[in-house]
């Protein structure tokens, strides 16, 4: 029941998602390309670049802006891979509920911090 609990916890909207820092810097160009490769029929995308270059914080102000706009975010750390089987389940069984009823929105899954 708990470790249930904790899965829950884990698929709701933005758990984990870093809060936005007093020094945060919009960067509307990525923000634009992120948005594109969004509308386009990107499934999957990787961003690369070197540490504390700001992956982490550019990801988490789309999160944001994503979950703002009615999509539902699910952000998983490194330290969740080893759930990312039971995450994706119950993500698919809650969505797969909801299109039962109504048309969800487009499910949005970002894993962060994978080495």
């Amino acid at each position: 029941m708990q470790e249930e609990q904790q899965l829950k916890t884990i698929v709701n909207p933005l758990p984990g998602v870093p809060p936005q820092g007093a020094r945060f810097v919009s960067r509307p160009r990525l923000d634009a390309t992120l948005d594109e490769l969004l509308a386009g029929s990107h499934r999957a995308i990787t961003i690369w670049s070197a540490a504390g270059s700001g992956k982490t914080t550019l990801l988490a102000h789309w999160a944001r802006r994503l979950a703002a706009a009615g999509l539902k975010v699910t952000w998983i750390m490194e330290e969740d891979l080893g759930q990312v089987p039971e995450i994706l389940e119950d993500i698919i069984e809650t969505d797969t509920e909801r299109l039962m009823h109504t048309h969800p929105p487009r499910r949005i899954v970002i894993i962060d911090d994978i080495h």
